[in-house]
């Protein structure tokens, strides 16, 4: 029984770092990673923790019709952080039965990331 138990936490190591050393994955791993500490690098040294109001939306039709708090602006890399960890631990999970769908998870996650930072520009440059 011990031994049965010992096989199977072992092949589940190895499929993990199967997951892990498929090229895809780094590199999708590391661009998600670049854009997520770049969201928040950005905006914290921009906004920082003040407490002055800031344009939080912007829309096409009305212009800004969202103001809040400088710290709400940190809720943009704090949702793409948990995008990331989730999207990988999702990827991670149906790699063995479908690595077609953990490949297009782990590239999602790429263009989440892009988009997030991208937002994050965008409220810099409505602010100055």
């Amino acid at each position: 029984m011990l031994n049965l138990l010992t096989d199977i936490t072992t092949n589940k190591r190895f499929f993990k770092s199967l997951f892990l050393r498929q090229r895809i994955t780094q590199i999708s791993l590391l661009l998600s990673i670049i854009f997520n500490t770049a969201t928040w690098i950005i905006l914290y040294i921009k906004f920082n923790v003040s407490q002055e109001h800031i344009a939080l939306h912007y829309n096409i039709y009305f212009g800004v019709d969202f103001f809040g708090s400088a710290i709400n602006i940190l809720l943009i890399p704090v949702a793409g952080t948990i995008i990331l960890v989730m999207n990988f631990l999702l990827a991670q999970m149906f790699y063995l039965k479908a690595k077609l769908l953990s490949n297009l998870i782990i590239l999602a996650t790429i263009f989440y990331e892009f988009l997030l930072f991208l937002a994050g520009i965008l409220i810099i440059n409505i602010k100055t």
